[in-house]
């Protein structure tokens, strides 16, 4: 609420509803080693944290507040070695076992490709990177029916169909455009 009245206040822009798409981090690994661990938290890491390697970002490995540094001492597990890898290829990596556990983002196409399972962030150390529509607050009042599609739209933005969108303009190759469109015309929003 306070975000909202700043921004309308200070930058003219009005904040509609946040989308339940929260591209915020995750921490997967490969299913046979959510299975050979019985990991299903992030906290499960403690259990079993000096046999498995990290490959994460850099940018990751270097983030005090919501990345590795963090989240270690939040959850207080280590592990048997840190390997930073940028991109894709730490996917690759934890498919082919050189590491174990790859930091993503919650709505990345690739954790879909190589079947990932989601670590749960149980005690809430990663921070909301929710999706927020904002608009000039001149534009609602020159079209102010423009609010209800945008927070129809906002609604139907979930980490599941954004990883879905991701994952077919990533690894299947179509267009953005084509695929938020098919989006938009299968919600019933064009």
């Amino acid at each position: 609420q306070a975000c909202k009245e700043e921004m309308l206040t200070n930058d003219n822009i009005v904040v509609l509803d946040k989308s339940p798409l929260n591209n915020t981090y995750t921490i997967a690994v490969q299913p046979e080693t959510a299975e050979k661990y019985g990991l299903v938290t992030i906290a499960d890491l403690k259990t079993c944290d000096d046999q498995l390697v990290i490959g994460t970002t850099l940018e990751f490995q270097n983030r005090p507040d919501d990345g590795l540094p963090g989240l270690v001492a939040k959850y207080g597990f280590q592990s048997a070695d840190t390997v930073g890898i940028d991109g894709s290829p730490r996917f690759i990596a934890l498919e082919e076992g050189e590491v174990d556990i790859v930091d993503a983002f919650a709505t990345d196409g690739l954790l879909k490709k190589y079947g990932l399972v989601m670590l749960e962030d149980a005690d809430g150390f990663f921070p909301p990177y929710n999706a927020i529509p904002m608009v000039s607050a001149q534009t609602l009042e020159t079209y102010p029916e423009l609010s209800e599609p945008i927070n129809q739209l906002s609604a139907a933005l979930t980490d599941e169909a954004m990883q879905d969108m991701n994952y077919l303009v990533d690894e299947e190759g179509r267009e953005p455009a084509e695929v938020a469109a098919a989006f938009l015309a299968d919600h019933g929003l064009v």
